[in-house]
């Protein structure tokens, strides 16, 4: 079975069906309320694909809007179609995962797109929105990432 990373797998037997049961999930609360409700002598054995490392950065937000992009605001630099959990970042490698817990909890986003080269060199993540009235509320932020 293959395991998103951060998941949590629960191991145990089914109280309606005698056999194992093992699942993943994506935060420990719903884990335990599955072990409360569904599953009798359960277990949460581990937090797969631990944290690398906690790094402290500047987020900001994006749109597709062409004043903030290149002549291709729907492509990322990766070239893949921009969508919900894009982010651009010049210090992280493209493909990197990472979580932001205290703005968006377990929510996994990946380096798909770079910045301007005016910011090589700067710890700052840009998160991709849809529209521009919540890339606006959402401004500029200091906050750390977990890297998976």
């Amino acid at each position: 079975m293959a395991i998103a990373a951060g998941a949590y797998v629960v191991q145990g037997e089914s109280l309606f069906k005698n056999t194992t049961l093992s699942t993943a999930y994506t935060s420990a609360s719903e884990a335990s309320m599955l072990n409360a409700t569904l599953v009798d002598r359960a277990l949460i054995v581990s937090r797969v694909s631990p944290v690398r490392e906690t790094v402290p950065v500047w987020v900001t937000a994006y749109t597709s809007n062409p004043s903030e992009t290149d002549s291709t605001p729907y492509i990322t630099a990766s070239g893949s179609v921009v969508h919900d959990g894009v982010a651009a970042a010049n210090f992280l490698p493209i493909g990197t995962k990472f979580t932001i817990p205290q703005e968006f909890g377990d929510k996994v986003f990946v380096v798909e797109d770079r910045m301007n080269a005016r910011y090589n060199k700067q710890h700052i993540v840009d998160i991709w929105f849809m529209n521009k009235h919540n890339a606006l509320t959402f401004g500029k932020r200091r906050l750390s990432i977990e890297l998976l």
